[in-house]
């Protein structure tokens, strides 16, 4: 009952244009929100990955002088570094000149999201696969070619949303 007379009232707008707008501006926020977190995500991931490979090279280098215990451990850790630029990132993305298109009625924040969520599915789905030790083939399994799909149509999604 009190759904019914306070929320349309006194929450609502009263036109349906109004409420487009509102829809809009919600929806918006909402992606904007997401693609924040998806950029800092993405760039924990991004760079530590990069720094795993970076390790990686200095371990053969060193001849594996350390356990594979060890090692599974530093991979696990992610440098306090790398949390520091994706905090910065984000803070740049989120305080940024352009940040009035992101929050009106305008298309840009939800072509964002759909892309960084593209790039973040992408990634996920390349760490998925495996290289086979005698060829130079892409092993893809069945999570990784879901995520690898799941990317490709994020990114059909932010093409259509943007196309004029």
């Amino acid at each position: 009952l009190l759904i019914q007379n306070v929320l349309p009232n006194y929450i609502l707008p009263s036109t349906f244009e109004a409420l487009n707008v509102m829809a809009s501006l919600v929806l918006n926020f909402i992606c904007f929100v997401l693609s924040s977190v998806l950029l800092y995500e993405l760039t924990i991931e991004l760079s530590s990955s990069s720094s795993r490979k970076h390790h990686d090279n200095e371990d053969n280098d060193n001849n594996n002088q350390r356990s594979s215990n060890n090692k599974n451990n530093e991979q696990n850790e992610i440098d306090p570094n790398i949390i520091q630029v994706a905090q910065i990132t984000s803070i740049f993305f989120c305080f940024n000149p352009a940040n009035i298109f992101f929050v009106t009625c305008y298309s840009e924040s939800t072509f964002c999201c759909f892309t960084l969520l593209g790039h973040f599915l992408f990634h996920k789905s390349q760490q998925r696969s495996c290289h086979h030790p005698t060829s130079t083939r892409l092993c893809i399994g069945q999570g990784s070619l879901l995520l690898y799909s799941m990317a490709i149509i994020c990114w059909m999604s932010a093409s259509y949303t943007r196309s004029n």
